[in-house]
């Protein structure tokens, strides 16, 4: 198994102001819409960065839903994910 760093995540934090609550769950295009165009004010902060071993990337890319070849990795039959 490889441990060298792969991917970086980095975390943003995103604090919006609107004159209504926000009820429902909005994806990042709606959020940018609603804060571009729309009435909300808002600001990105970045909380923080942080390289991933081999191991801790495929364990985020599939807690996103993610298809490792985004990132130039392959899935094996058995659900093994290698570099390409």
């Amino acid at each position: 198994m490889e441990n060298r760093t792969v991917l970086y995540r980095t975390i943003f934090k995103i604090e919006v102001l609107s004159s209504d609550p926000i009820e429902d769950l909005h994806d990042l295009t709606s959020i940018d819409y609603n804060i571009i165009r729309g009435g909300w004010s808002g600001s990105v902060d970045q909380e923080k960065s942080k390289p991933l071993s081999f191991n801790e990337a495929i364990e985020a890319i599939e807690k996103h839903g993610t298809d490792p070849e985004l990132f130039g990795l392959i899935k094996l039959e058995g659900g093994k994910v290698k570099k390409q």
